[in-house]
């Protein structure tokens, strides 16, 4: 029972559904159909007073679909707004643990003002889909059903969520020097030492933490040669090596690639029982079991430092997937800005674009404003926008290395997206991107992004307004669209401003129509999976962004 303007309502739902052949009848005429309506439909009558007004059903499509069927109110009680009443209990009833999940309606166009009022926005329609697809008309309240309207549940402003950041960071200059100390807090006994190609070892970096983890008599192997989109072949034989010395901690020196490679090293250790790494990757297999891991980080980029993320690639199949838990996310993180310094200019860009990214990921969310959260993602935006600039022009600009290396870790460590649902199509799309052309994963985020925004933005202008006026300063002159399009711009701009690319061709790659149907492919699993929340983007979707992006 609900109260609803001071009045009790209440929806009982139907046990013997064969009662209601007449109602299902209704939602649809196609005889054939009707014993599956029978079977997946729920079926409610709703009450007031003990007198029965009318009738709706609801069916789940999908985890993230479903659909109202034949909401009907007797005929002697219509224009008297239990049209609207009947979706606000059918809501409360049955979608009040669902947010942001999309409602299929086969109504007329008077019809959908109901469901506005009731908490839905519109999302896109099918023109004529009853006429099309039904022998017979259907009728809702007497109004004949054309069209299929999409709609989305907008439920409430702030998801549940649970902020888990364990990583213990050390951050300042020269903290390098007490890794010893941290590896044994941790129960370190004999450590991997991973890391990329020489300069961690030309700069003395990796005598400077075997000094110190000898000093703690802690022993240790290592294993250099991580790459750019870190290759599962040295994960495999990370994790040979580690089992073959009883290694016990993983120490990664280096960037985002570096502790990605760590992580997967780490899985293999902590679950002898998977006898591939890569069913974690692909989705076969699951596990919360990880090896101990600890950072020194030289490049601020990733925020893998404090995440539970890795991205690998698979070589041979030119294939780069994501697996993530909590139990993966470093145990401690040393950071001091001064290790950033030797960075090639166009390599602090790509860090620049990817922590902008991780934001940014969160912050365009179907979910409605986040005051708070949306105030922290916005002011990192902007402390990027400003140290990224400076940090270039002088890459040993103490505090600019600073600022950008904590923005690293805060991008990605969750606190810009508590409350919200983070939508990552721009990182799925570059993850297949750069597992077949292997370029830089910051320079295809910047690459793709602005075509994702323009394909995306009409789904929640308002959001991209908001974006334009709180991170760029723009004045909002104009329609909504006008000044998302602007907002768009700015971005797209200070990537030029920092030398990254807007679209693929000015990564060198020049894609076919081919490669772009192909991309879309991989990116889509063989289509058999969606990307996004803010939109979601299935393969054809997919192949329109790869090629908007050319």
């Amino acid at each position: 029972m609900y109260m609803i303007n001071n009045k009790y309502y209440y929806l009982k739902r139907i046990k013997d559904k064969k009662k209601n052949l007449d109602l299902l009848l209704l939602a649809d005429p196609e005889e054939e159909a009707i014993d599956k309506y029978i079977n997946d439909c729920k079926v409610f009558e709703f009450y007031y007073r003990d007198i029965l007004i009318g009738q709706g059903a609801i069916m789940q499509l999908s985890s993230t679909t479903y659909e109202i069927k034949n909401l009907a109110i007797y005929e002697k009680f219509h224009n008297c707004g239990y049209g609207k009443i009947l979706i606000n209990l059918l809501c409360k009833k049955y979608l009040e643990s669902f947010k942001n999940i999309e409602i299929l309606v086969g109504t007329s166009e008077q019809g959908v003002g109901f469901y506005k009022k009731c908490g839905f926005q519109f999302s896109h329609i099918i023109k004529d889909f009853f006429i099309t697809n039904y022998k017979q008309p259907i009728f809702e309240n007497g109004i004949q059903c054309k069209d299929m309207f999409y709609l989305k549940f907008k439920g409430v402003n702030m998801e549940n969520f649970a902020y888990y950041t364990p990583t213990k960071v050390v951050f300042g200059k020269d903290e390098e020097k007490n890794v010893g100390k941290l590896a044994k807090e941790f129960g370190a006994k004999k450590v991997l030492i991973h890391y990329g190609g020489g300069s961690a070892v030309r700069s003395g970096l990796i005598d400077k933490i075997k000094t110190s983890l000898t000093e703690e008599n802690i022993s240790f192997v290592e294993l250099g040669g991580v790459k750019p989109n870190p290759r599962l072949s040295l994960i495999y034989e990370g994790i040979k090596l580690a089992k073959e010395n009883s290694v016990d901690f993983i120490l990664a020196v280096g960037g985002g690639s570096v502790i990605d490679s760590a992580k997967g090293i780490g899985y293999g250790i902590a679950n002898p029982d998977i006898e591939d790494v890569w069913d974690l990757y692909i989705g076969k297999k699951k596990t919360q079991k990880c090896a101990p891991i600890g950072v020194v980080l030289t490049i601020a980029a990733a925020g893998s430092e404090m995440s539970g993320g890795s991205v690998v690639t698979k070589e041979d199949e030119q294939l780069k997937r994501s697996y993530g838990c909590d139990n993966a996310r470093p145990k401690f993180a040393i950071m001091n800005p001064e290790l950033t310094y030797t960075l090639p200019k166009y390599q602090i860009a790509c860090g620049v674009v990817d922590i902008m990214m991780h934001t940014m990921e969160r912050y365009f969310s179907p979910v409605g404003n986040l005051e708070l959260t949306d105030k922290i993602a916005e002011g990192l935006l902007r402390t990027m926008i400003k140290y990224g600039k400076l940090s270039l022009e002088n890459p040993h600009n103490y505090e600019a290395r600073a600022e950008i290396m904590w923005a690293s870790s805060l991008a990605h460590n969750g606190l810009t997206g508590c409350g919200g649902i983070g939508d990552w199509s721009t990182h799925q799309l570059e993850h297949d991107l750069g597992g077949v052309y292997d370029i830089a994963h910051g320079a295809g985020l910047s690459a793709v992004w602005g075509s994702w925004a323009r394909y995306v933005y009409k789904e929640n202008p308002k959001r991209f307004v908001q974006f334009a006026e709180n991170v760029f300063g723009i004045e909002k002159i104009g329609t909504d669209e006008e000044v998302a399009i602007k907002g768009i711009e700015a971005m797209e701009n200070f990537y030029k401003d920092i030398e990254m690319p807007i679209s693929i061709s000015e990564t060198g790659i020049n894609l076919s129509d081919e490669d772009v149907e192909m991309l879309a492919e991989k990116c889509s699993n063989n289509g058999t999976r969606y990307i996004g929340s803010f939109k979601k983007l299935f393969k054809e979707d997919m192949a329109k962004i790869y090629s908007m992006a050319r």
